[in-house]
């Protein structure tokens, strides 16, 4: 009893005590639903970040697997000189030169040439374009090598020269041949 009396008189010397008590209690669940609320939407945030995280995957995916297609594509040439890019073709006049001439592709020259020229000089310069390039790797390459193809290609232009040179010959004797027979 003694107990009892003791804390009436402490509950009428601090009314505030109890109060406050009660309102910590109060305060303590509400910091606790609030705890749980906030683990809630980090939970939620989570599962949506993880969704995100596999479509931003899947998409990756996909680029990827487009990338690939665009790379193999690339690579399979058709055997069309028209169908080779005019950066290419501009790229392989300029590092090569011409099979039939001792011309070569001045680089400022590239930027004022229309398209449909690039192509017919191409076609000009390169007569078997396909029997001595394949295409590799995205690219173009000579099946002699760098070297090997300069060197070909020199060689081409010397037989040309001296098959020219030859015909300019003969024309030049059939020429002296009429005209000696004619006099007589």
């Amino acid at each position: 009893q003694q107990q009892h009396q003791h804390q009436q008189q402490q509950q009428q010397q601090h009314p505030h005590a109890n109060a406050h008590s009660q309102s910590h209690a109060h305060s303590h669940s509400h910091a606790r639903s609030d705890t749980t609320d906030m683990e809630r939407q980090i939970g939620e945030l989570r599962e949506q970040l993880s969704e995100r995280d596999a479509a931003v995957s899947s998409l990756r995916a996909r680029v990827n697997c487009l990338e690939t297609q665009i790379h193999e594509l690339r690579q399979l040439p058709t055997g069309k000189i028209s169908h080779i890019p005019v950066d290419d073709m501009i790229r392989i006049m300029q590092r090569y030169g011409s099979e039939v001439s001792n011309q070569t592709l001045p680089q400022q020259r590239k930027q004022s040439i229309k398209n449909a020229s690039i192509v017919r000089q191409f076609r000009r310069w390169n007569p078997n374009f396909f029997r001595f390039f394949f295409h590799h790797n995205g690219e173009w390459v000579p099946k002699l090598g760098r070297e090997g193809e300069l060197q070909r290609r020199i060689e081409k232009r010397r037989e040309l020269l001296i098959h020219k040179q030859q015909q300019q010959q003969q024309q030049q004797q059939q020429h002296h041949g009429n005209s000696s027979n004619s006099n007589k």
